[in-house]
């Protein structure tokens, strides 16, 4: 008996709650984990910064906060890594494509896997430019395909906090 009702709570508190799945992507070196890690910084205060190292296939990370659940899931940008990327694309609420402005060696390499990218997922997608200033949006005629885009400075949090509150908005539609 206690445990249908337990399942029963349990349920009823978890319909309540908004759920967010999101997928974070980019060419390896854009600084995809460093900026989750700055936004996990503002969800969890108390939260230490991490060591960031290369991400070798995935890095999950979960936020929790009032009524809304957020699983991040950031994957790696290394050629290698990047066939795992449509198998996560079914399961994600949205998509937040990273790119580092101070790459500009691999600028080309970037918005082609956006352009493809944005070919095959059909959910909301935000194009994040670090380090990067308006004018880099002449290389990236298919920006247009974004929901949203967000120039970030990753030494501001403010930045950073406007982008973390679009994430929390996906989690409420």
């Amino acid at each position: 008996m206690y445990s249908l009702v337990s399942g029963i709570i349990h349920e009823i508190v978890d319909r309540s709650i908004s759920k967010s799945s999101l997928l974070v992507l980019g060419i390896d070196g854009a600084g995809k984990t460093t900026l989750i890690d700055k936004i996990m910084q503002l969800a969890i205060p108390n939260r230490r910064p991490k060591t960031i190292m290369q991400t070798l296939g995935l890095n999950t990370d979960n936020i929790n906060e009032g009524k809304i659940s957020l699983r991040i899931w950031d994957l790696g940008g290394k050629k290698d890594f990047r066939g795992i990327w449509y198998k996560y694309m079914p399961n994600a609420t949205a998509l937040i494509y990273v790119v580092n402005g101070k790459q500009e060696d691999r600028i080309h390499e970037s918005r082609k896997l956006f352009d493809e990218i944005t070919c095959s997922f059909t959910n909301s997608i935000v194009l994040v430019f670090l380090e990067a200033d308006e004018s880099i949006l002449n290389l990236f005629p298919s920006a247009d395909r974004a929901e949203k885009i967000f120039f970030i400075d990753i030494t501001k949090d403010e930045e950073i906090r406007l982008l973390y509150n679009w994430m929390k908005s996906t989690a409420k539609k």
